[in-house]
């Protein structure tokens, strides 16, 4: 199984830098019969062998048809709870900031504005990168996906605010 996942692995890297040249530099690849889309094509076949020992296994089964509500901890039920909280506090900077801008006059409150949202949107990834490797760590997947979710979110808003 070890194998196969190295495999699977390459085989995802090696089809994500072949997409990234073939984009890049397109007169490499002229055609369907190319020596770079063929490898493109076997990236793909390279997964097969992994996912089909996957679907084989025992432990897989038992997840896919088993009783999955055990296996989630107790901590990790309440990860509604958890995204809620961390929106709301945002949400609530932001309102202070707000208040804050529109009470000054001229630019001075736009800018205070704008650069408070972005520091508090920086300083928010960085914390929830730190509290998602704390979440795997303990175990709390559901928490973590949600820690995750929000620093995509926080980044895009970083990026589309430049």
């Amino acid at each position: 199984m070890k194998n196969k996942l190295k495999l699977a692995i390459t085989s995802i890297i090696l089809q994500f830098v072949l997409s990234i040249l073939m984009r890049r530099f397109p007169y490499f690849a002229p055609g369907p019969g190319s020596m770079l889309s063929m490898l493109h094509t076997l990236c793909i076949l390279g997964l097969l062998p992994f996912f089909i020992s996957l679907y084989k296994s025992e432990a897989f089964a038992v997840l896919l048809h088993g009783d999955t509500t055990a296996s989630v901890k107790k901590q990790d039920e309440n990860w509604l709870k958890h995204l809620l909280i961390r929106l709301s506090l945002f949400m609530f900077i932001c309102l202070v900031l707000f208040l804050i801008s529109a009470l000054e006059r001229g630019a001075g409150g736009a800018y205070l504005m704008a650069y408070g949202m972005a520091y508090t949107l920086g300083i928010a990834a960085l914390l929830l990168i730190i509290e998602t490797f704390v979440l795997f760590s303990r175990k709390c997947n559901y928490k973590a996906s949600a820690n995750i979710f929000l620093i995509i979110v926080a980044v895009w808003s970083l990026l589309e605010m430049m």
